[in-house]
């Protein structure tokens, strides 16, 4: 839910620059990765309805010494 208070949007009750970089892109706080293979699912759908969903799987290698 987007709402406009007290000149500040918020969406789903985070602000603007919870949500957001300076620079546009999305911000994803407090991931925890496990060594070895990590997936990560981002899903998306806009006002229209229109939905996506996109799964990247990357490979960690912790450097504990």
């Amino acid at each position: 839910q987007i709402n406009y208070e007290k000149n500040k949007l918020t969406i789903g009750g985070k602000s603007f620059d919870d949500i957001y970089c300076k620079d546009g892109l999305y911000k994803a706080d407090n991931i925890l990765y496990v060594q070895g293979t990590n997936t990560i699912t981002v899903h998306a759908e806009d006002f229209n309805g229109n939905v996506s969903t996109k799964e990247f799987t990357i490979e960690i290698t912790l450097d504990l010494q």
